[in-house]
């Protein structure tokens, strides 16, 4: 990826993070796809503490509250 692409992406997200960060808490992510939009909210971490793992995995049950947006052009 190109470094003018990463900080386009990064600008384009700034106003994204923030809304986030001012609504949400920090269980809560947005997802954008070419299909639309998803905020999605953790409910329960578990981690993975089985003998042989040397890093601990988490194991999410989320909450998917799915927000389509339709974007009309003018």
């Amino acid at each position: 990826m190109r470094k003018k692409s990463v900080e386009e992406i990064k600008e384009l997200c700034a106003p994204v993070i923030n809304y986030l960060r001012d609504n949400y808490d920090p269980y809560t992510e947005i997802s954008i796809t070419n299909d639309g939009i998803r905020v999605k909210q953790t409910i329960l971490g578990i981690p993975d503490d089985r003998a042989g793992n040397q890093e601990k995995l988490t194991a999410h049950a989320s909450l998917d509250k799915i927000i389509r947006m339709n974007f009309i052009q003018s």
